[in-house]
C-alpha cells in the first residue's frame, strides 16, 4: 500500500505508479486476474463484465491509499462477486498478511455501507512483491499465531460469542456472580417495576462490594442513575446509602446532589427560555420583523415563527 504524496495529489513510488496505470487498463487486469485466482474459481466468473471498484479508505490507521486496485468480478449465475485487490511490496514485511487484511476488513466495511442489502464480495487479495531480498515471511494470517495457528483458525470459524442478555433468563444471569450484575442491569433498563428491580440489585450489589471491594459497585450505580430514566432515584440512592457500606452511600449522596444541581439548572434555564418567550411575544405584538426579534432574543428564527403562530386567531 503506497504513502500518499502529502504535497500533490499524485502516486509518489514508481512502482506503485506503474502497478496502478497498467491494472487500470482493463485487458491487463483481466490478464492480471486469470494468472493469479485458481482455474476451477476462474470458470464461474465472468471477466467480460469486470468494473473497477472505487474507494478511499480514510481513517487515523489507513490514510487514502490511491495505488490499491480492486475489480469486482461477477459470478456467472448469481449476483455474487469476487473482489480482486492488488498491491505492490517492496519490504519483506513480517505482518504483511495481517496488514493486508486489516486493509480488506476497512473496504469491505466501506462496501457494506454503500450496499446495505446486498451480501459482501469475496476478497481475493494479491501482493506483487518487487523487492531485491527474498520474501520468506507467510503470507496466510493464521500463520502468524505461532503455536496457537490451530486454535486461532477453530476460533475464527467459530463466529464471534454473542451475549443476548435481553432473551436470558434471570437465573442463567445470576450463575454469572460477578459479569452477570452488569448482564442483570443492561437486561431490565426498561423494567417499570422499579422496586423490585432494586430488591434484586441492592442486595447483589453488597455481595459484590464485600467480594471484591466498592469500585465495580459504583459503576453500577451510575449507570442505573445515567439509563433509568424511569427509576425513582431517591428511592434508589436512599437504599444505596442504607444497605451498602459508607463509601457508597457517600458516592450516593454525591449523586443525589448533582442531580438536584442540574435539577436547579434546568429549571433556572426553562425559566429564563419561557421570559424570552414573553418578551418576544410582545415584540411580535409590536410588529416587529421575526429576523429582528431573534437577533435581540438569541432564539431561533423557527422558534419566533412558531410563537407568531401561537397568536394567530384560531380560525372557526
Amino acid at each position: 500500500m503506497a504513502k500518499k504524496n502529502n504535497n500533490k495529489n499524485t502516486i509518489d513510488k514508481p512502482h506503485d505508479k506503474a502497478l496502478f496505470s497498467a491494472l487500470r487498463n482493463h485487458n491487463i487486469a483481466r490478464d492480471a486476474i486469470k494468472s493469479c485466482l485458481p482455474a476451477e474459481l476462474l470458470e464461474q466468473l465472468d471477466l467480460h463484465a469486470i468494473k473497477p471498484y472505487r474507494t478511499k479508505m480514510v481513517s487515523p490507521q489507513m490514510k487514502a491509499f490511491e495505488a490499491d486496485i480492486f475489480y469486482e468480478i461477477p459470478f456467472k449465475n448469481s449476483k455474487a462477486l469476487v473482489l480482486f485487490h492488488c498491491e505492490q511490496e517492496s519490504n519483506p514485511n513480517p505482518i504483511i498478511a495481517l496488514r493486508v487484511w486489516q486493509y480488506i476488513l476497512l473496504v469491505l466495511m466501506d462496501y457494506a455501507e454503500n450496499h446495505p442489502k446486498e451480501a459482501l464480495p469475496v476478497p481475493f487479495p494479491v501482493i506483487v512483491y518487487t523487492g531485491e531480498r527474498k520474501f520468506t515471511h507467510s503470507t496466510y494470517l493464521f500463520d502468524l499465531f505461532g503455536e496457537n495457528k490451530d486454535l486461532a483458525e477453530s476460533l475464527f470459524y467459530q463466529g464471534i460469542k454473542l451475549i443476548d442478555v435481553c432473551r436470558m433468563s434471570d437465573e442463567d444471569i445470576r450463575k454469572h456472580r460477578l459479569f452477570g450484575l452488569c448482564e442483570y442491569a443492561f437486561k431490565h433498563k426498561k423494567r417499570t417495576d422499579f422496586e423490585g428491580f432494586l430488591r434484586v440489585l441492592i442486595p447483589w450489589l453488597h455481595e459484590v462490594e464485600c467480594q471484591i471491594g466498592p469500585y465495580y459497585a459504583k459503576i453500577l450505580i451510575h449507570y442505573v442513575v445515567d439509563e433509568f430514566k424511569h427509576g425513582n432515584m431517591d428511592l434508589f440512592l436512599n437504599e444505596v446509602k442504607i444497605h451498602l457500606s459508607k463509601e457508597l452511600g457517600d458516592e450516593a449522596m454525591t449523586i443525589a446532589q448533582q442531580l438536584r444541581h442540574q435539577g436547579m439548572q434546568q429549571g433556572m434555564q426553562q425559566g429564563m427560555h419561557l421570559k424570552t418567550s414573553e418578551i418576544a411575544k410582545k415584540l411580535l405584538m409590536q410588529k416587529m420583523a421575526v429576523k429582528l426579534i431573534a437577533e435581540a432574543t438569541d432564539l431561533t428564527i423557527a422558534e419566533v415563527k412558531a410563537l407568531k403562530k401561537e397568536l394567530e386567531p384560531t380560525k372557526h
